[in-house]
């Protein structure tokens, strides 16, 4: 039996865990003010906490890049990308998109009810995310 290393890059989304941070010491926040008896700002720290805890299951996890496929993994599901169902990727720099975070907008087939739809994934830009477009998908980046 041959012994194969399955190589895998995994990127961890900052903003995943900014949502997080924020939402725990936010939440932690609330408990202390209801502790201090102020209610009022207790409700509201309880209130922004969940608004931005929405941000944890809209947001993905992580990102692997892998010999055959992508993964984008969010909290609850994840979304696995066939490298040959990848048609194009566009690289949106700092103050480009309407987002004005630097990003690579990564377009894909997927089948639908027996039709091909183009679906988008964003994914931020950054020194290791560029590496790894570049070593599996560079003949898809729109230039």
């Amino acid at each position: 039996m041959k012994n194969t290393k399955h190589i895998e890059d995994k990127i961890y989304n900052k903003q995943f865990w900014l949502f997080l941070v924020l939402s725990a010491v936010l939440l932690f926040s609330a408990i202390l003010c209801a502790f201090t008896d102020d209610m009022e700002i207790a409700l509201i720290m309880a209130i922004l906490s969940a608004l931005i805890a929405i941000g944890i299951f809209v947001c993905p996890f992580c990102f692997i890049f892998d010999s055959k496929k992508f993964t984008v993994k969010y909290l609850v599901c994840k979304k696995v990308i066939h490298y040959s169902s990848v048609t194009s990727i566009i690289e949106s720099k700092l103050f480009q998109s309407y987002e004005n975070f630097p990003k690579y907008e990564m377009m894909y087939l997927m089948k639908y009810k027996g039709e091909s739809v183009i679906r988008q994934v964003n994914l931020p830009r950054n020194r290791k995310t560029k590496k790894m477009v570049e070593t599996y998908l560079k003949s898809k980046i729109v230039k």
